[in-house]
């Protein structure tokens, strides 16, 4: 899973907000549950040397009501038509996002929470289309947003709110940075690009990340080597960045696709097997 809910707060948590609690005050295994049925939800691969992105496993398994198992499923079929009925979007979204620097820590017995009237069983993805089961709720960071945004390219008319952004639908909110064109952007957005396929430059204090889009030579111009992008768009990260420096450390060690490739075969089956912290 990922995402899980924080039972003592009451906040939808990313996996990838692991990397920070696990660097501030430590993680309790305890604290998080499946935010679809209630049940503990193991925190996983969160630790410097796991080569695995974090994580949420259900221990031992979800309730046969939970929807959350077939998330995977309604994504797959989301890439490639509609989903959302006169009854609404058949599944769970962020439609705001609140960013967090620091997180409310609250040593309060907190309750698991879980739909009040249980669902019939779903089984099937044909059974959670048939149920109402839309639940909004709010991401503290980006990525969650952007899964939503790239899993269901055709339910962008699904509302967000993100303050500074005049924008009241996933479509409205992103943009993506033109291709051939560079200039500057006035107004507030979430730009987007495809990443260039050049290593990272990193440095003791910042990161640099080329986009594939950016300034090229006229398009009348036919050949190939000319054609490419003479001065890309970048993206440079401070090192010191604190809510973000896990994830900027994850890309700090990113190798290139076909290594990644290879890699994420040897590390699939682990993360199948078990829960490594």
């Amino acid at each position: 899973m990922e995402t899980a809910l924080d039972k003592y707060t009451g906040q939808i948590i990313d996996a990838s907000q692991l990397w920070i609690i696990d660097q501030t005050e430590g993680v309790d295994k305890t604290r998080y549950v499946c935010r679809g049925c209630g049940v503990l939800a193991n925190p996983c691969s969160y630790r410097p040397h796991n080569e695995v992105r974090p994580y949420f496993k259900a221990d031992p398994h979800h309730l046969e009501h939970c929807d959350i198992p077939l998330e995977s499923l309604l994504i797959k079929r989301g890439r490639k038509r509609r989903l959302t009925s006169l009854r609404g979007f058949p599944g769970s979204f962020p439609n705001r996002l609140e960013l967090k620097t620091h997180r409310i820590v609250s040593h309060t017995e907190g309750l698991p929470t879980a739909p009040r009237s249980l669902p019939p069983k779903i089984k099937t993805i044909e059974d959670l289309l048939k149920i109402y089961r839309e639940r909004p709720w709010t991401a503290n960071t980006i990525r969650p947003i952007c899964r939503t945004f790239l899993n269901y390219p055709y339910d962008r008319d699904l509302p967000l709110t993100i303050d500074g952004i005049l924008a009241n639908t996933y479509r409205s909110a992103f943009k993506i940075i033109k291709r051939d064109l560079f200039t500057n952007h006035i107004e507030r957005k979430i730009f987007y690009a495809p990443m260039g396929w050049k290593t990272l430059q990193k440095t003791e204090d910042e990161l640099e990340i080329k986009l594939g889009y950016g300034e090229r030579p006229p398009t009348d111009e036919k050949s190939t080597i000319n054609r490419r992008t003479l001065n890309p768009y970048r993206i440079k990260v401070h090192w010191k960045t604190g809510v973000i420096i896990r994830e900027i450390m994850f890309a700090k060690n990113s190798k290139p696709p076909g290594e990644r490739a290879s890699k994420q075969k040897r590390t699939t089956k682990k993360q199948r097997d078990g829960c490594s912290s």
